[in-house]
C-alpha cells in the first residue's frame, strides 16, 4: 500500500489534468467566444456564433479524446479517493489503538478522553465514534493545522459482528474496548500492476463493451418469436452484466 503522503500528490495531480482538460475543452469548442456571440446578437441569425460552432466542429475529435480521457481520470479520481482512506487508516489507526491501550477497561472520561485525543492529535490525525445503537464505528480523519482537513476525505471503519460479539469501542457503561474489536478493512484497490490509472481504463472499456452487448442483445431479442427472447427461455446462456 502506498503512503497517504503520495496518494494525496496524485490526487492533487489528478484534479489538475481534469482542470487543464477542461480548459483545452473550453478553449477547441469556443465555448466562451460563442456565449458572447449569443449575448452579442443571439443565436439565430448569427454568423459570428455560426462560424464559431463550425470550427469547434473541427476540432471533434480532439474534443472527444480529451472528454474520455477526463472520463478514466474521474474514475480514476474515486479509486485514489478509496486508496487515501485505505492509506488514512492505515496509519492513523495503530496510533488510535496504541493511545487507547494505555487505558484499555477503565472509563472514558473526560481527562481520560482529552489524554488520548492530544496523544493522537500529536501524530496529525483526529477520530471519533458514531454507530445507529453502539459505538460500533471509528471514524478517521487527517489534521491540518491543528484543525481538520477536509482536503482529504475522512475514513470510516465499522467493527466486525458475530453471533457473540457486538463490537463496540466504548461500552455502554463507557468502558474502554477498543482493543477487543475486529474492524473490517477498508478497501484498497491499487496494487502491483494495477495502478488506479489502469484500473480506470479497465472500468470504462468494461462499461463500454457491456453496454454494446446489451444493445446488440436487445436488438437480437427483437427479431426472435415473442417468449423465445425471456430470461426464463435463455437462462442457461443468459449473461447478466
Amino acid at each position: 500500500m502506498k503512503a497517504l503522503k503520495e496518494i494525496k500528490k496524485a490526487i492533487a495531480k489528478n484534479r489538475e489534468t481534469i482542470e487543464a482538460n477542461k480548459n483545452k475543452i473550453m478553449a477547441l469548442d469556443y465555448t466562451e467566444e460563442r456565449r458572447e456571440a449569443v449575448k452579442d446578437a443571439g443565436r439565430f441569425n448569427n454568423e459570428a456564433w455560426r462560424e464559431l460552432h463550425e470550427k469547434a466542429e473541427a476540432n471533434a475529435d480532439e474534443i472527444k479524446k480529451l472528454s474520455d480521457d477526463n472520463y478514466i481520470l474521474e474514475i480514476e479520481a474515486r479509486i485514489l479517493k478509496e486508496n487515501a482512506k485505505a492509506a488514512l487508516f492505515a496509519e492513523a489507526y495503530p496510533v488510535i489503538l496504541k493511545a487507547f491501550e494505555k487505558y484499555d477497561g477503565k472509563q472514558y472520561g473526560e481527562k481520560t478522553a482529552d489524554k488520548i485525543r492530544e496523544e493522537v492529535h500529536a501524530a496529525g490525525f483526529g477520530f471519533y465514534f458514531s454507530g445507529h445503537l453502539h459505538n460500533d464505528t471509528i471514524n478517521i480523519y487527517e489534521l491540518r493545522d491543528g484543525l481538520k482537513n477536509h482536503v482529504c476525505e475522512e475514513c470510516t471503519a465499522h467493527g466486525k459482528y458475530s453471533a457473540e460479539t457486538w463490537p463496540e469501542f466504548i461500552t455502554n457503561d463507557n468502558k474502554i474496548n477498543i482493543k477487543n474489536v475486529d474492524v473490517s478493512p477498508l478497501r484498497y484497490t491499487e496494487k502491483p500492476g494495477q495502478e488506479a490509472r489502469k484500473v480506470a481504463k479497465a472500468i470504462k472499456h468494461y462499461t463500454e463493451t457491456t453496454r454494446a452487448a446489451e444493445k446488440e442483445r436487445a436488438e437480437l431479442a427483437q427479431m426472435l418469436p415473442d417468449g423465445i427472447a425471456s430470461p426464463e427461455w435463455v437462462k442457461e446462456y443468459y449473461i447478466r452484466f
